[in-house]
């Protein structure tokens, strides 16, 4: 499965301009079909708390854009969407698949950034999601996420091979993205797609680091610099699955925590 990761530079609160940028780099270098491509945390807006003029409903108009594009194109879209429902804020991750339907389970981020008061308009999320997406069971967790290992090995132990890991994640703490996202792949023995974006909003500076990591740490791909790029590579579940088999750390883990675990529901595991 091909997956392509796309790190730029958001537009503050403007969606209109960042779905020029996405069509106009997807004109310039068209992507095999059937690939599966990435966009940051709140993709259309940048990191606002302002739910007001940022979210917009469910089949709103960058929804219905987006499931153009990954109809035109072919390929799946996992992009990360501030989402009014139910006059309730949502961070979420949407994946829009090649025939232009939207995926019924959307993740909801699990762990609003409470510096920022984030989850005073972004309520957490209570469940993981696991997407078929090609061969690749996909588990999607956004930025904050990051720092919170157990979620990541349920998703694992419930099947998961590759984490999709979208964000805004601030260049004051780059080095903790970096060491974190190898973690997480390291330690649930899946690929870990990372992909931060770069610039600036009104209070902070982004410098990427986006890279697509395998189960045993080692990078396949990367955006070197601070700056709009994509990471490329071809994934084999196969390769998960051999990991774990060669290496048992995964099954031999015992899961506790002081607060319960997010639930896994039914619906997750149906096919795409």
């Amino acid at each position: 499965m091909r997956v392509i990761a796309f790190q730029i530079d958001l537009a503050w609160e403007r969606p209109g301009e960042n779905m020029e940028k996405l069509r106009s780099d997807l004109k310039r270098t068209p992507p095999e079909r059937g690939s599966l491509i990435v966009l940051p945390e709140m993709w259309s807006t940048g990191f606002s708390v302002s739910s007001v003029s940022c979210a917009e409903p469910p089949g709103g108009a960058t929804e219905t854009a987006l499931r153009e594009i990954a109809q035109k194109y072919d390929v799946y879209l996992i992009v990360g969407l501030a989402v009014n429902s139910d006059d309730i804020g949502k961070n979420q991750a949407v994946l829009f698949k090649p025939d232009g339907s939207v995926h019924p389970d959307r993740y909801t981020k699990l762990f609003p950034f409470t510096p920022s008061g984030e989850a005073d308009t972004y309520p957490p999320g209570k469940d993981i999601v696991l997407w078929k997406i090609g061969g690749l069971t996909v588990a999607p967790f956004i930025c904050y996420d990051l720092r919170f290992p157990e979620p990541f090995a349920q998703a694992a132990l419930a099947g998961a091979d590759t984490f999709a890991i979208i964000a805004n994640f601030p260049a004051r703490r780059q080095s903790h993205w970096d060491l974190l996202l190898r973690a997480r792949a390291v330690e649930c023995q899946a690929f870990a797609i990372g992909v931060n974006r770069v610039g600036s909003d009104p209070a902070l500076e982004y410098s990427g680091g986006t890279a697509i990591i395998n189960p045993w740490g080692e990078t396949l791909d990367s955006v070197e610099d601070a700056a709009s790029g994509i990471a490329i590579s071809d994934l084999d579940p196969v390769i998960a699955a051999e990991a774990r088999t060669s290496f048992p750390p995964l099954s031999d883990r015992r899961l506790a925590a002081a607060r319960p675990l997010p639930q896994l529901t039914s619906s997750l595991l149906a096919s795409t």
